[in-house]
């Protein structure tokens, strides 16, 4: 799984749109927008750090979403 689709996946269970990932992660919205799209593939770490925690998950379980361990 990508990046970004761990981020719609997360999203989509927190009932959360890209503007309010963008308001809560301090990252702007275009690059969110970018991110979602396949655009970027992979975020600076700053910025992944701030999407993650956004999210209200820890590096390690993303990561663990990422690989399939949860």
């Amino acid at each position: 799984m990508t990046f970004a689709d761990v981020v719609r996946q997360t999203m989509a269970k927190l009932d959360m749109e890209s503007k309010q990932l963008a308001e809560l992660s301090g990252v702007g919205a275009p690059y969110i927008s970018k991110l979602l799209n396949g655009k970027i593939k992979e975020p600076t770490w700053a910025k992944a750090c701030a999407i993650i925690d956004a999210l209200g998950l820890t590096v390690d379980e993303f990561r663990n979403i990422q690989i399939g361990k949860e």
